[in-house]
């Protein structure tokens, strides 16, 4: 996946994100952020995961099974 791809999937978890928040909700499922162009998986995390993910910046949504994993 190319860095214009991978930069629209985060865009799009982060609009989730604040939709999401809007409508008071305690989670969301968001986009994959493996990288793979074949990934078309979701991951449902809280938002208070989503917004941990995002403060650490190196961090990925990333759906391997059913556990969330932070990118290596």
């Amino acid at each position: 996946m190319n860095c214009d791809s991978k930069r629209l999937v985060r865009e799009i978890n982060d609009r989730i994100y604040g939709v999401m928040q809007g409508l008071g909700s305690e989670d969301g499922d968001f986009l994959c952020e493996c990288g793979s162009e074949k990934c078309g998986e979701t991951a449902r995390i809280t938002l208070r995961e989503y917004a941990a993910l995002r403060a650490r910046d190196e961090d990925i949504v990333q759906r391997r099974g059913r556990r969330l994993r932070a990118a290596p």
